[in-house]
């Protein structure tokens, strides 16, 4: 069945396929066909999208861990080919390189400006140990969590 398959076509398709249920055999009928039978609500969905937001919001605390899912829910819901994971890379690339040039300049600006230089020369950190202790904060949060 092709694209032009009416609504009524469809559920006579389906109706068929199922006309044979019983006790001892029970047929389903999935993909765009099935789906074209089923009307769906435009306030019921409304309704799960707020409800998902609220509990994501009580569990995550935070706005964005709450919206990702919510926001990701219909790239999900269709198969990601590799020729449409390339946009999704390229964003993400770049959305992480933005957020570390915004961090590395406001930490600059900062010890310029009211730490001052002369604190890298007396207090250099050795930054290896601090990134070695930051994995492995990270790594026992969650083998414990």
């Amino acid at each position: 069945m092709g694209d032009a398959t009416s609504t009524t076509e469809a559920a006579r398709f389906v109706n068929t396929a199922r006309a044979p249920n019983s006790r001892a055999v029970q047929v389903e009928v999935l993909g765009d066909v099935a789906a074209a039978t089923n009307a769906s609500s435009s306030s019921s969905t409304i309704f799960g999208v707020v409800a998902a937001l609220l509990v994501l919001l009580f569990v995550f605390g935070s706005v964005l861990p709450a919206l990702l899912p919510l926001c990701s829910s219909s790239v999900a819901a269709s198969p990601l080919t590799s020729q449409a994971a390339i946009p999704i890379a390229v964003a993400a690339l770049a959305l992480h390189t933005a957020a570390m040039l915004a961090t590395i300049a406001v930490i600059s600006l900062a010890v310029y400006n009211w730490i001052g230089v002369g604190f890298l020369r007396r207090g250099w950190i050795n930054l290896d140990l601090v990134w070695i202790a930051a994995l492995l904060a990270c790594g026992i949060a969650l083998l414990m969590g």
